[in-house]
């Protein structure tokens, strides 16, 4: 089927996706656009050009998805939902980088 309207054509079509447990279910994905340094990007094609089968669509679900529970098992659980809508950009003060995020490992 060929999508006239291009509003629509910009939509991602639900897709079904297991949680790893055996549960499944139809689960929407949307576009997020990421400004990531050129290196990383690189590193990024690179990784999935030579990996047979692998997407760079899942290269990041997989890896912001391990982020997401490294964050929440060193907090103890799953963070709330939020009180309010994130501001655009970069916080006040921060220049560039992970914005507060160790992606090196601990350095305790």
């Amino acid at each position: 089927m060929t999508r006239s309207d291009p509003i629509q054509a910009t939509q991602p079509d639900p897709v079904v996706v297991t949680n790893g447990r055996g549960v499944g279910g139809v689960q929407k994905k949307r576009r997020y656009t990421l400004h990531l340094p050129e290196t990383l990007i690189e590193r990024l094609r690179d990784a999935v050009y030579w990996t047979p089968g692998l997407t760079l669509a899942q290269l990041a679900e997989g890896a912001l998805r391990e982020a997401v529970d490294a964050l929440e098992a060193e907090r103890g659980g799953a963070f709330p939902k939020r009180e309010a809508e994130l501001s655009a950009g970069r916080p006040i003060g921060q220049r560039s980088g992970s914005a507060g995020l160790n992606t090196q490992g601990s350095s305790s």
